[in-house]
């Protein structure tokens, strides 16, 4: 009953490479999340409280990209395994990363999802279905874009 007022943060300069947008994005929402009555920040389908975001943001000062303000990385178990998804990457134009049924610790499929969006966000790259990733030349990890399956619209699935 109290609430009176939202505010409805974009970043629409397409002129601009994507980190540099992500980075925008993250000191505009962290300064207003600063304001005495800010009750949170609603993004990539998740309420943040202002303290986590604003902390997350610290990383600018150090040269390294906010990502867990930019991309929320959610996982779940299957009956199979790990299932892991991101949301955020479509706002840079990017189709959203699965990885499904996955035999990884939860830890290792997280680590995965947030270091490839932060390469597609930082480095402005695309992945295409039948390329493969790896950290190493010789990991290969295959991609399969599909119609999403924790996520609406297609998706990239990471066989991981």
């Amino acid at each position: 009953r109290a609430h009176q007022a939202h505010v409805l943060v974009a970043v629409m300069d397409k002129e601009r490479p994507p980190r540099q947008r992500g980075e925008l994005y993250v000191k505009l929402v962290s300064t207003l999340l600063k304001a005495p009555n800010a009750l949170g920040v609603y993004t990539n389908g998740t309420v943040w409280l202002p303290d986590y975001f604003i902390k997350v943001s610290q990383d600018l000062k150090e040269g390294r990209l906010p990502l867990m303000d930019l991309v929320f990385v959610g996982l779940v178990r299957s009956e199979k395994g790990v299932c892991g998804w991101t949301n955020g990457l479509r706002a840079f134009g990017r189709d959203e990363l699965e990885i499904r049924d996955s035999q990884q610790l939860p830890s290792d499929v997280h680590e995965l999802l947030l270091n490839v969006s932060g390469y597609l966000i930082d480095q402005d790259a695309t992945l295409r279905d039948g390329e493969t990733l790896g950290y190493t030349a010789d990991q290969k990890l295959p991609i399969t874009r599909s119609e999403g399956v924790n996520v609406e619209g297609m998706s990239l699935k990471i066989e991981f």
